[in-house]
């Protein structure tokens, strides 16, 4: 789905990943965009054919730690967030997170492995980190793949969805069970209040109210699935 979307305008494709709040760096393959005190999202762009990072992640970063967000598709774009974390905030990475194990979301996992910091991995449980003078709680989930995480800062009302979410495309659905995506999608609007930002698996950062996962669509393959349990008894 990614690599057709490829092929619309070039305006179009501006705009799936067009930022709404300050970006602070760029590369060819990604921009950060700062979110709130001492967080940014890091927002893939591969439609320009560089698909180093391919999915967005980000940094949230505290008095005693940092945490960053997805490992992406190469180690050089997880040694690129990492280079950002040390520059913007004076630390290399302490934790990392993986939303799910997609090749998109994990492959470079490895990069954050400094000669002389090597960051604690979070990939499935259920998880506090206090970071000092803040706390991210890692909330495991399934819908998209059977171990999603979803990442809250709830002080500073952000969230990262992981691909539970996708900005301006329909979603992967190779391992997605969608009567629990919906679901979920649906736990994670209500938990939220209406000022906070969520970074989605893929596109640009949203306001949760904008989640397009009602979409007509989305709609009819929840109903498609229901149908198919219902004729399998």
């Amino acid at each position: 789905m990614l690599f057709s979307a490829a092929c619309a305008p070039r305006s179009t494709r501006a705009r799936w990943t067009a930022p709404s709040t300050p970006t602070v760096r760029t590369a060819p393959f990604a921009r950060l965009d700062a979110i709130g005190a001492g967080a940014w999202a890091l927002v893939s762009t591969p439609l320009g054919g560089d698909r180093t990072t391919f999915a967005n992640g980000g940094i949230i970063a505290g008095r005693t730690g940092v945490v960053v967000i997805e490992g992406f598709y190469r180690d050089a774009g997880a040694a690129w967030l990492a280079q950002q974390a040390r520059e913007l905030t004076g630390r290399w990475p302490t934790h990392v997170v993986l939303t799910h194990y997609y090749v998109d979301h994990a492959s470079g996992v490895s990069a954050y492995a400094d000669h002389v910091v090597r960051p604690t991995l979070h990939v499935t449980a259920p998880t506090r980190i206090d970071l000092g003078d803040r706390v991210v709680t890692l909330d495991p989930v399934h819908g998209h793949t059977s171990s999603d995480l979803i990442v809250h800062d709830q002080d500073a009302a952000i969230t990262f969805s992981g691909d539970l979410v996708w900005n301006g495309m329909f979603p992967n659905y190779v391992d997605a069970q969608p009567i629990a995506l919906h679901a979920q999608v649906d736990r994670l609007v209500s938990m939220v209040s209406k000022r906070q930002l969520l970074v989605p698996g893929h596109g640009a950062v949203k306001s949760t109210p904008c989640v397009n996962h009602r979409d007509p669509l989305l709609k009819q393959r929840v109903r498609d699935a229901a149908e198919a349990e219902e004729r399998r008894f």
